[in-house]
């Protein structure tokens, strides 16, 4: 078994209550399974990137409260935003790797994890 990961940033504006913010966000996504032998990948790493954009693309220099649906209802924390990208990346994953852990980092000395359990 085999652990790849990978990273990618965006950047997002919010609201928490009454106070705003604006980051610049580092997402590190982390893929477990075997290593295709015809590729010697566990993910051709291209395809991996695109849907790491499909995720994020919506969330890019967007204001999460107004412009993602999922954020208009819930409050778009580091632990939220994390929860939300892993679970939408589960849902389009290709078969045969699985989601590990996804790690999104607000700054670099705080960052929250989801894992998959």
């Amino acid at each position: 078994m085999i652990v790849l990961s990978r990273r990618t940033h965006f950047s997002s504006a919010g609201r928490i209550g009454n106070q705003e913010f604006g980051h610049n966000y580092l997402l590190e996504v982390s893929l477990r399974g075997a290593i295709d032998p015809k590729s010697g990948m566990v993910i051709n790493l291209t395809e991996l990137d695109k849907l790491l954009k499909k995720i994020t693309e919506p969330l890019d220099h967007h204001y999460l409260n107004e412009d993602v649906e999922y954020f208009k209802s819930t409050p778009p924390s580091p632990e939220n935003i994390a929860q939300y990208i892993h679970g939408e990346l589960r849902k389009i994953l290709p078969q045969g790797p699985k989601l590990f852990r996804t790690r999104l980092y607000e700054t670099d000395d705080y960052w929250a994890d989801i894992y998959e359990t």
